[in-house]
């Protein structure tokens, strides 16, 4: 009667009243999942005695979406699903079952497959049902966006975006959303992508200004724009934040949060902390096993981080193991449009961690004649991401074979591709070879004038080295080097911030800023926040 269903449904479960929790629940179940309150559903879902669920099928059929979002056995889903289709008024959620069908085949890359049933699910399900059409709209997004069509998704995904809005649909509003920051970052619009990101994280706010479990998607988003730009504090906040808020709604999105953070971690040289980020995203993988391409993902992270360790025997070992071809036509689109833009998408990742083994075992002619087909088969203007990265590792290895001015074409060609995005953190974790070349780009007026990139941004990038660099050689100065933690909290508090308020803008305890603090003391050997901020910036820590 006070407009409380989850303290109802709570109660009716303490006091093992199931068919009042239950008919609860199924009423509630629109206002939960809209909010993104997977993990709280599937708790009181999870509570109820099989045969009242099964007696629900439009409920069992949003326990196996929130089921799938929660990373649970594909096997335990269709189980869920198989019972409903089992049941004798399973034809009155057709719609809803096809909705299912749907995110099932779009989870798993399948977006060929995944049209048809979005487009059933929306003609079966009533025009005033306006929280599951416009889940299904975004579901019909990524299902174009999986099949190659990316005009077509780009619609769909905003047409999704506005009609839950409409039906108060915060969780798919935050989805279509982030999805669209995504699409805008692979065509290298860094700027777009962050403005959509800060719309997605203002729905997901509720009205006393906290974020909701599914805000960590997009602070997550925000943390890999930060990246990419290298303000490497603020995006360290943004992904770790993101992480716990995604841990709270679908462990399935914290995937790609662990690999951005690890990715981060890899930049900084903190290889081992990279490592075991990665570990975490392995195990997320593993329990999700409605889809391969996840494992995959984290495949290609992880041997990219064994490449930077000089692990080259073991990276070499899972290429050989992949059985694949270096074909330019595997990577090509054909005329009908990408099958699968997933698939294209893994490949062409792969093949550029591949081409990076080649340079570092030494073999820079074979890293070109990989890239150079799948270079071409890109439409700069959809994947231009994709392409600054592929013309920079070509860079590198034309630089590895001494072959230097072909060596600065392609980077003229990353350059200008990259200067409108902003990107920076794509060329810093390059490394010295990289400095080295933007060095002559900066002096090239024939370079500039060709390629139409600017000095100013060139400066830019040279200056991000500059201070990589700097604090580099002020940690050899040390005894013992402070840990990237460390540097942050020194940072923080030369600024003058107390430690409770680096703990919140850290997003840990007191207790562990005080540990930090101390550890600082020691290794810069004194006894004083003053003395502390004094002799970093003595030492250019700071």
């Amino acid at each position: 009667q006070q407009e409380s269903p989850g303290e109802a449904i709570n109660h009716a479960l303490a006091a093992s009243d199931y068919n009042r929790a239950a008919d609860l629940l199924e009423r509630a179940t629109d206002s939960i999942v809209k909010h993104g309150r997977i993990a709280t559903f599937l708790q009181w879902a999870n509570s109820l005695p099989e045969e009242k669920l099964s007696e629900r099928p439009r409920l069992c059929v949003f326990h196996a979406i929130t089921m799938l979002y929660g990373g649970y056995p594909l096997k335990e889903v269709e189980e869920r699903v198989n019972a409903i289709v089992s049941a004798e008024d399973a034809e009155k959620i057709s719609g809803e079952l096809a909705a299912f069908r749907a995110l099932v085949t779009t989870l798993q890359g399948r977006g060929e497959e995944s049209v048809p049933f979005a487009e059933k699910a929306l003609q079966l399900l009533p025009e005033d049902n306006l929280f599951l059409r416009s889940l299904i709209a975004g579901i019909r997004g990524l299902a174009y966006l999986y099949s190659g069509n990316l005009p077509t998704a780009t619609r769909a995904l905003q047409e999704a975006a506005e009609l839950s809005r409409k039906a108060g649909n915060i969780m798919n509003a935050v989805l279509a959303l982030c999805h669209l920051a995504e699409l805008s970052i692979l065509s290298g619009d860094l700027s777009q992508a962050k403005v959509l990101y800060e719309e997605a994280l203002e729905v997901s706010t509720d009205r006393q200004g906290h974020y909701l479990p599914v805000a960590g998607i997009a602070l997550a988003g925000l943390g890999n724009v930060s990246l990419e730009w290298h303000e490497m504090e603020t995006a360290e906040q943004h992904l770790t934040r993101g992480i716990e808020l995604t841990n709270q709604w679908a462990w399935i999105g914290t995937l790609r949060d662990y690999l951005a953070l690890a990715k981060l971690k890899q930049v900084q040289g903190d290889l081992e902390e990279a490592d075991t980020i990665l570990q975490k995203a392995r195990q997320v993988a593993i329990d999700f096993d409605a889809t391969e391409m996840d494992d995959r993902l984290v495949d290609i992270s992880e041997i990219r981080l064994r490449i930077v360790q000089n692990r080259l025997d073991e990276a070499q070992q899972w290429f050989t193991a992949q059985n694949r071809t270096s074909e330019p036509e595997k990577c090509s689109q054909s005329a009908g449009g990408v099958t699968n833009l997933w698939k294209q998408y893994l490949l062409q990742i792969q093949q550029m961690v591949r081409a990076r083994l080649f340079i570092r075992r030494q073999q820079p002619e074979e890293a070109v004649e990989l890239l150079q087909p799948v270079i071409e088969s890109i439409d700069p203007e959809q994947q231009a991401w994709f392409l600054i990265e592929m013309h920079t590792i070509t860079a590198l290895a034309y630089q590895a074979a001494g072959q230097i001015a072909a060596a600065l074409e392609s980077l003229g060609k990353a350059l200008a591709l990259a200067e409108p995005g902003g990107f920076v953190t794509l060329f810093v974790s390059e490394g010295e070879p990289m400095a080295e070349m933007l060095e002559e780009a900066y002096e090239r007026k024939e370079l500039l004038s060709r390629y139409k990139y600017s000095r100013s941004y060139v400066k830019k990038l040279l200056l991000a080295f500059e201070t990589v660099h700097r604090v580099e050689r002020a940690q050899g100065k040390l005894l013992e080097p402070l840990s990237d933690r460390e540097l942050e909290v020194l940072h923080l508090l030369a600024t003058g911030l107390t430690n409770s308020e680096i703990a919140d803008k850290l997003y840990i305890s007191l207790n562990t800023v005080r540990t930090h603090t101390k550890n600082i003391y020691a290794k810069l050997n004194v006894h004083s926040r003053t003395k502390a901020a004094a002799r970093g910036k003595e030492l250019g820590l700071i």
